[in-house]
């Protein structure tokens, strides 16, 4: 077999992915964040929309590729089940037709979803693609619609609240079902029974991390039979005496939840379905980084650096190799804040355009909003930053800490809040940094890649055993990525193009070594010549090529955290199917108002 090559399914990918950026990013109101090789499931990227200096949201995005003369594309229909479900972000399907330079769009909104029926078909269902839709260099027609989109997005996530809680008042007065009896009541009880006892278990970080004070999960309906339901899952805290079942109020009316084919999951297997509300739930903890990520002592030391690297500025901290953790905490719970309020002012005070108040310094998010000292900085001039530097450190001496919201888009503040707490437990007084300085200017460019992919590389075995058992430790069988087999990974280090290899051979006499060897590409003749199907003898054993990839991971500020949780969701993704758990129904989030 001759040397692998890139086919040509994978140029064409990467010259699509190209092209859709470069229309976006030519309208100077939106970035995409777009990958050419999936990293998550369902979702290529992200792409950002902005108005003025605020961002207004994001959307999710699919790439596919097609023909203009063809405005048609066949969607999996698992992936239509996964769009029906999501409720954090919009969907954006961006289509390229890379033989004409052209990108078209269509949001996979729950409406055209719900209109189209796909769950009648098998496999796939076509969806066309309005001409219209079309993302060109000459109109900026599509931003104003996507920003519609974000706008209409954004609202129904603020009415969810009110609506939640108009919802939990009617649970806490619905007792119509005391002392009544429902042949429907034995499914509703074995979905339960198996829903709680995989919280008491296997899953039992749901219960953690999102319901610490949970007794039992409840279900609510207000309609119920073999062909639909119409329901709602509510905690019951372990001090209130409350019912399991209920019976929503009919003067509510859910919109969202319409059976065809797939019938009531309930009531033809309530322990399966049990099994599917696990996995949304655990797929969304995943996804955005809310698993107990105390667990590493690696992963805290990323954060740190991560931190002071990133917000060099923000945090008033000097670049440098080693940090006392009182600094660190300093810096993030008093200097920090002082530094936001005083940016804040200086944009205020300054009359520029867009900064009026106070609000318009805020970043909207999905699901909040929040000052980003990153994005302050972009917004100050030099003399304005040395000046805001000045006051700020005047006043940590004697103004009170101000309590404003904060985060970032890429470094999650209530992560590194939750890392900082529990490193005073460690007793760990000092942090010294993991990984060398990568800077293109620099002589030592590649040998740095090098030793910073060794260090990776060397404790992702470790890491990921860590995450897991602080997380899943009664499957860590089901779900371990480095166990039981001895692991191989050859690097390729050259400037354009740095690459890692991954291979794996099976043990000998049941020996197998934990840690993963980690070799050079140019050092062995073995590795020449990149083989898929057969084997590389290396060592006396045959080691089997399982993972080739590009090495962008090792440039980001979380590389070890951001590639931890990427596995993860890879192997429960994986898990899941060979479970036959997967999105056999789709129960999107309640919707409903009170009756006019």
């Amino acid at each position: 077999m001759g040397t692998r090559t890139h086919c040509e399914n994978n140029f064409r990918d990467e010259r699509a992915v190209s092209l859709i950026k470069y229309m976006i990013s030519n309208s100077g109101q939106a970035i995409a964040k777009l990958d050419s090789i999936d990293k998550w499931p369902n979702s290529d990227g992200y792409l950002e929309v902005q108005d003025g200096n605020s961002i207004i949201g994001r959307f999710d995005v699919q790439v596919k590729q097609i023909k203009s003369e063809n405005l048609s594309f066949p969607f999996k229909i698992d992936f239509l089940n996964y769009c029906m479900q999501s409720t954090t972000s919009p969907i954006l399907a961006i289509f390229a037709d890379i033989d004409n330079s052209r990108v078209y769009w269509l949001h996979l909104s729950r409406k055209l979803l719900m209109e189209s029926e796909y769950w009648n078909n098998t496999g796939t269902k076509s969806f066309r693609i309005d001409p219209n839709n079309e993302i060109t260099c000459e109109s900026l027609k599509y931003i104003t619609q996507w920003k519609k989109i974000l706008n209409e997005h954004k609202q129904k996530l603020h009415d969810y609240d009110r609506l939640d809680k108009e919802l939990k008042t009617i649970l806490e007065n619905s007792n119509e079902l005391i002392g009544k009896s429902d042949k429907n009541f034995e499914n509703i009880h074995k979905f339960l029974d198996k829903f709680n006892s995989l919280l008491d278990n296997e899953y039992s970080i749901i219960k953690r991390m999102i319901y610490p004070n949970l007794w039992k999960m409840g279900y609510a309906y207000q309609h119920y039979n073999e062909n639909s339901v119409l329901y709602t899952l509510y905690p019951i805290s372990n001090n209130k005496n409350d019912l399991q079942i209920k019976k929503l109020d009919e003067k509510l009316k859910i919109f969202g939840y319409r059976w065809k084919n797939y019938g009531n999951p309930f009531h033809e297997n309530p322990e399966k379905s049990a099994y599917s509300e696990i996995k949304e739930i655990i797929m969304k903890m995943i996804k955005n980084h809310r698993l107990d990520n105390c667990f590493s002592e690696y992963i805290l030391n990323e954060y740190i650096f991560a931190y002071a690297d990133r917000f060099c500025i923000p945090s008033g901290l000097n670049s440098k190799d080693t940090y006392a953790l009182s600094e660190i905490k300093d810096s993030f719970q008093k200097y920090l804040p002082l530094w936001i309020d005083n940016a804040v002012e200086c944009l205020i005070t300054s009359e520029r355009e867009n900064f009026k108040k106070r609000e318009d310094c805020l970043f909207f998010n999905i699901n909040s909003e929040y000052y980003d000292p990153e994005l302050l900085v972009n917004e100050l001039n030099e003399e304005e930053l040395n000046e805001i530097s000045k006051k700020t450190m005047k006043d940590i001496i004697n103004k009170k800490i101000p309590d404003l919201p904060r985060g970032n888009g890429k470094i999650s503040f209530y992560v590194f809040d939750k890392l900082l707490n529990w490193a005073e437990s460690l007793n760990i007084s000092k942090f010294n940094r993991i990984y060398k300085k990568i800077e293109s200017e620099n002589s030592d460019f590649d040998k740095n890649i090098e030793y910073n992919l060794r260090v990776f590389f060397e404790n992702i075995p470790k890491v990921y055993g860590e995450i897991i058992d602080a997380n899943f430790p009664k499957l860590k069988d089901e779900i371990s990525r480095f166990s039981a087999k001895n692991i191989l990974v050859v690097l390729d280090i050259h400037r354009d193009n740095p690459r890692f290899f991954m291979y794996f051979s099976e043990p000998l006499d049941g020996f197998y070594d934990p840690k993963i060897r980690i070799i050079h590409r140019r050092d062995y003749s073995e590795f020449k010549e990149i083989e898929f199907i057969k084997p590389v003898v290396f060592d006396d054993k045959d080691f089997y090529l399982f993972k080739m990839n590009d090495t962008k991971f090792i440039f980001e500020y979380l590389p070890m955290f951001n590639y931890v949780y990427a596995e993860l969701s890879w192997k429960f993704e994986k898990y899941f199917k060979e479970n036959n758990v997967g999105y056999e129904y789709f129960k999107p989030k309640y919707d409903f108002t009170p009756d006019q």
